[in-house]
């Protein structure tokens, strides 16, 4: 299979160590568009939807890997919740400790509370960065490991003894 294959096509299977290169792969680029977004921010809007495929990836990999493990592709619907709660929890963790005010955030100045939630993302910019992977990171060598390994083969192949 190839890693195009395995990023966007849902249908089949992909098995531990097939699954791992992808995600890892996947977490790089994420990266790389993060690194894009902090120093190049007029790239916002290519760069939102450049995500958005990255999310379309994940959720194709975590389809074929529930699959592979013999249980329903809907799961997904469970991974993509929990690493969207883990993800607002670290970034609500670091931009609050970077420094905002909450008096700032409530005054009413719109100027200042601007000039604040600026000063706070960049300051929040690296943290989040190494945030996002390792909450990506957690999540799929988490979920991974527990997810049984290649009890089913994609169309074509014989299916393995237990």
């Amino acid at each position: 299979m190839t890693i195009v294959h395995a990023l966007f096509v849902p249908k089949g299977t992909i098995d531990k160590s097939g699954f791992m290169v992808a995600a890892l792969l996947l977490i790089a680029l994420g990266a790389g568009t993060d690194v894009l977004s902090f120093t190049a921010p007029m790239l916002g809007p290519a760069l939102f939807f450049v995500g958005l495929l990255f999310a379309y990836c994940w959720v194709a990999l975590w389809i074929k890997r529930f699959h592979a493990a013999g249980a329903s592709g809907w799961w997904t619907v469970l991974v993509v919740l929990v690493w969207i709660i883990l993800e607002s929890i670290v970034m609500f963790t670091i931009i609050m400790s970077s420094g905002l005010e909450m008096e700032t955030l409530i005054s009413g100045d719109n100027a200042a509370v601007q000039a604040a939630m600026t000063e706070a993302a960049a300051q929040a910019a690296i943290p989040s960065l190494i945030g996002s992977a390792v909450v990506s990171l957690v999540v799929a060598l988490g979920l991974n490991a527990i997810l049984p390994d290649g009890r089913y083969k994609s169309e074509g192949e014989a299916a393995s003894p237990d």
